[in-house]
C-alpha cells in the first residue's frame, strides 16, 4: 500500500511540474516563455518595434516657402520621441527699424520733426498690383523693407531710396530663408526682390514726387501759379 501511494505522489508531482498548462512552467527560469512575452522578444507582441535611442529633429513649414526645424527629445520612461515647443523658424521683419539699411540723406535739411510727420503716411507694400502675382506673398517678408522705403521717399533722393530698398529686401531674404534647407526659398525670394525693385524704379516716380511735395512743398501746376505748402519745409513758395 505504501509503495502504491508513493508512486501516485511521484506521478502527481511530475504532472504539476511539467504540464504546459501549469503555473510553474510559466514562471521565469522555468525553461519556457512567459505569458506576457509570448514572442520572447522582450517587448509586447514579441519581435516588435525597438524603442528609440535618439530622436531626429522634424522639418516644419515656417510659411511663405521657408522651412525650419522643430527639436524632438527622447522620453526615457517609457522611451518615445516627444516634440518640444516652438521651432527655429524666423519672424519676418515687419518694422522699418528691423531692416539694416536706412536712407535719410535729406533728414537734416528737413528738420528733426519731419520724421514724425511722415509716420502716418508709411503703409508698407501698398501697391502689389505693380508686382506679378507669384511674388505677392513676399509683401510679408518685405514689410519692413517697404516701410523703410516709404520713409526714404520722404527723406532721401529717389535713387538712393530705391537702392536701399533692394539692399533691405536682399537682407530680409537672407534672414528669413537661412541655411541649406532654404536654398530654393532664398533663391525665389531674391528673384522677388528684383521684381519689387524693378517696379519702384520703373513706376515709383509719381509716388516719390508726392512724398517730396508733402515734406518740401510743390507747385500744383506747370505754370507755377499755385503752391502747395510743405509739412516740414517749403511753407511758402520759393
Amino acid at each position: 500500500m505504501n509503495n502504491i501511494l508513493r508512486n501516485c505522489l511521484v506521478i502527481f508531482i511530475a504532472v504539476c511540474v511539467y504540464s504546459p498548462n501549469s503555473s510553474a512552467f510559466d514562471l521565469p527560469g522555468g525553461g519556457g516563455h512567459h505569458k506576457k512575452d509570448p514572442g520572447g522578444g522582450g517587448l509586447p507582441g514579441g519581435g516588435g518595434k525597438k524603442p528609440p535611442s535618439s530622436c531626429p529633429d522634424k522639418i516644419v513649414d515656417c510659411g511663405y516657402g521657408a522651412k525650419g526645424f522643430k527639436k524632438v527629445d527622447l522620453n526615457k520612461t517609457p522611451p518615445f520621441c516627444r516634440d518640444q515647443k516652438g521651432s527655429d523658424c524666423k519672424s519676418t521683419w515687419s518694422k522699418d527699424s528691423d531692416v539694416p539699411h536706412h536712407s535719410r540723406k535729406l533728414a537734416a535739411k528737413l528738420g528733426g520733426s519731419c520724421f514724425g510727420k511722415v509716420k502716418g503716411r508709411v503703409d508698407g507694400c501698398s501697391e502689389p498690383e505693380l508686382i506679378k502675382k507669384a511674388d505677392k506673398i513676399y509683401q510679408h517678408v518685405f514689410e519692413g523693407a517697404c516701410k523703410e522705403h516709404d520713409y526714404s521717399y520722404h527723406l532721401s533722393t529717389k535713387k538712393d531710396a530705391d537702392k536701399t530698398f533692394l539692399a533691405n529686401m536682399e537682407a530680409s531674404c537672407k534672414h528669413y530663408y537661412p541655411g541649406t534647407i532654404n536654398k530654393a526659398g532664398y533663391a525665389a525670394c531674391i528673384d522677388a526682390a528684383g521684381s519689387f525693385y524693378s517696379a519702384v524704379v520703373g513706376f515709383g516716380g509719381d509716388g516719390y514726387k508726392s512724398d517730396q511735395c508733402y515734406v518740401q512743398g510743390c507747385w500744383k501746376d506747370k505754370d507755377k501759379k499755385t503752391w502747395t505748402p510743405g509739412h516740414c519745409i517749403g511753407k511758402t513758395a520759393p
